[in-house]
């Protein structure tokens, strides 16, 4: 099937943003008395959303976790995101999904104000289409809204879409929408089921390769 329309999630897939995220938390847990924590504590965190993840960060309840994400974000609009901070696959991917004039599409549950402030600090914002971001729909991702949102927008069918991601919320989105998932290996990773998934690739040669036809 010839593909129009790749959608990407983007922490995990395109950019790595647990050293903002694990700086920021760290702060606020030595604010609370409590000891920082290393980066790689953080990402078994990351895909859980918000409120969540702070939750665990901070080892609170829900209820305050929704109050101190209101401080997190506030924090997090004033860092800088690092160049390094996109990963060594998606630029040279995305330059040649671009260049083949296939549509491309950003899924994903980071507030509107945030993802944009990400994709601008690192100068590609101009490589999406579209961009579904966290509050643009009732319900967040793994709802199949957000995903179907982004098909209507290019008026394509599921079979003409792939959704590229890294956690289970991505491949369930997928899944429940109807569309092929191509799981990033080298985000974090929940639990994907691997075999349920079009393919897997850590590497934009890897990746080519699985939407071979698409990109010449």
């Amino acid at each position: 099937m010839q593909r129009k329309l790749i959608v990407f999630d983007l922490d995990g897939t395109l950019v790595d943003s647990v050293p903002i995220v694990s700086s920021i938390l760290n702060e606020k847990r030595v604010e609370r008395g409590l000891p920082p924590l290393l980066p790689s504590a953080f990402y078994p965190w990351v895909s859980l959303g918000g409120a969540a993840m702070v939750a665990a960060a901070l080892e609170i309840d829900r209820i305050e976790a929704e109050q101190e994400l209101i401080e997190f974000r506030y924090r997090y609009a004033r860092r800088p995101t690092p160049a390094e901070s996109l990963y060594p696959w998606a630029k040279l991917a995305l330059s040649a999904v671009l260049a083949a004039k296939l549509s491309v599409a950003l899924c994903t549950n980071k507030p509107r104000n945030l993802a944009g402030k990400v994709l601008t600090d690192l100068g590609i914002v101009s490589w999406f289409g579209y961009v579904n971001a966290g509050g643009d729909l009732p319900r967040g991702k793994p709802d199949p809204s957000n995903l179907l949102a982004c098909l209507e927008f290019f008026r394509v069918e599921k079979s003409e879409a792939v959704m590229v991601g890294d956690s289970s919320v991505d491949q369930t989105m997928a899944s429940s929408s109807g569309v092929p998932f191509l799981f990033f290996e080298g985000g974090y990773d929940d639990g994907v089921n691997k075999s349920r998934a079009l393919g897997s690739f850590s590497s934009s040669d890897r990746f080519l390769d699985l939407i071979k036809g698409c990109v010449k």
